[in-house]
């Protein structure tokens, strides 16, 4: 069993390619920094999309399952807090949105 392991891991690295230096001209470097710090923040921001709209359906189950006394006698307390998770997932949202309208405006004015 451990040969048959090894030699898996063995030609898993030999499928991964070398990695690739990447040389960037002195002239641009900036424009390449700046490239890569609009891509992190793009990326943060559909992170933080995904996790707002996965907070928002994890609230709408509650607010069912608290509303339809489904969870016992404490379903009113779930409601409750399924509202109020809703509730913070859609300002999460509007911050998020505005957060990508500031990113757009700067980064739109710093390439040009």
């Amino acid at each position: 069993m451990k040969i048959r392991v090894t030699h898996l891991f063995l030609s898993l690295a030999a499928a991964v390619p070398p990695p690739v230096k990447v040389v960037i001209p002195e002239a641009n470097k900036e424009q390449a920094v700046l490239t890569l710090f609009i891509q992190i923040i793009n990326f943060m921001l559909v992170l933080g999309a995904g996790l707002a709209v996965i907070a928002f359906i994890v609230g709408g189950v509650q607010y069912i399952l608290g509303a339809s006394g489904y969870v016992g006698e404490r379903g009113s307390d779930r409601a409750s807090l399924g509202r109020k998770t809703m509730t913070y997932a859609v300002i999460g949202m509007f911050f998020l949105v505005f957060a990508y309208v500031i990113a757009r405006y700067v980064s739109n004015s710093a390439v040009t």
